[in-house]
């Protein structure tokens, strides 16, 4: 193509033929060379985002893991507090921010109410519990 472009472009001279063509060539490999620079950066941004997806997720689903197992461990501080009857640390375990995150942990609660003596406990307790819409 770009041969048949040089003659055209000669006017039926050879020599100026052979250089107009070298000419379009080497034009040619340049636009080639550029294009094939923009789809290697394509790549490395589309590699450089998936990278940071993938480093994201991990982290998140890290967090999450490390979260239910804070809260599990909270949950069951505060189910051996009631057992116990302890008001000051069921005090203190709904003060630090736990939460009930489902029904099964709310009747555990409400079970361990069933046995407790101290009202004020149970007072506080039920609060939590309303608090928490359970």
């Amino acid at each position: 193509g770009l041969w048949t472009k040089a003659r055209g472009l000669s006017e039926g001279d050879t020599n100026k033929c052979e250089s107009i063509y070298i000419q379009l060539r080497a034009e040619s490999i340049v636009d080639e060379a550029k294009v094939l620079n923009e789809a290697c950066e394509m790549v490395t941004r589309n590699e450089a985002k998936r990278a940071t997806k993938a480093a994201t997720e991990q982290q998140e689903q890290g967090s999450k893991i490390k979260k239910e197992e804070t809260s599990d461990a909270w949950e069951s501080q505060l189910l051996l507090s009631i057992h116990n009857e302890d008001y000051d640390k069921v005090h203190g375990v709904i003060r630090s921010g736990v939460t009930i995150q489902n029904e099964e942990f709310a009747e555990k609660c409400r079970f361990l109410l069933t046995r407790c003596k101290s009202k004020d406990l149970v007072k506080l307790i039920t609060f939590f519990l309303k608090q928490s819409n359970y």
